[in-house]
């Protein structure tokens, strides 16, 4: 067993990569998205600041170098791990982004006119709400 304290506070979120079982994210309430290897742990391949808790996350299974990220206070966040950044948005919601998923028929994620789009699902806490959305932004 090897333990890693690189987060700075707790950490609440752990997913596997859909595709290569060596790749794992984590998130935490010190707003760090880290990217790891499980064959070198000690340091993570790559973090991103992405301005709220990260409380969840969900890897696009069809393209798996794209993550979606519920960030408490920060909102919702589409993230490009090739480019190491966020690349969309969606901040709607009248409280904190607790959940989110890709919708499981739009998983194709179609790339028309070098968008991605992608219909996307995502809840908040004290508002009570359920809203499905639509990612698209160019890169």
């Amino acid at each position: 067993c090897l333990a890693s304290k690189r987060h700075e506070m707790g950490v609440v979120s752990i997913q596997s990569h859909p595709v290569d079982h060596n790749i794992f994210a984590s998130g935490s309430y010190d707003e760090i998205l880290s990217l790891w290897d499980q064959r070198n742990p000690r340091k993570p391949l790559q973090e991103l600041s992405v301005g709220g808790g990260v409380w969840r996350i969900k890897w696009n299974c069809k393209h798996p170098e794209i993550i979606g990220l519920a960030c408490m206070h920060g909102g919702f966040k589409i993230v490009n791990v090739s480019s190491n950044s966020v690349i969309a948005s969606y901040n709607q919601h009248q409280s904190l982004a607790y959940g989110l998923d890709w919708y499981p028929d739009d998983m194709r994620m179609e790339l028309e006119s070098d968008l991605y789009t992608g219909l996307l699902a995502s809840c908040s806490f004290y508002d009570h709400s359920l809203h499905l959305w639509t990612c698209k932004n160019s890169f």
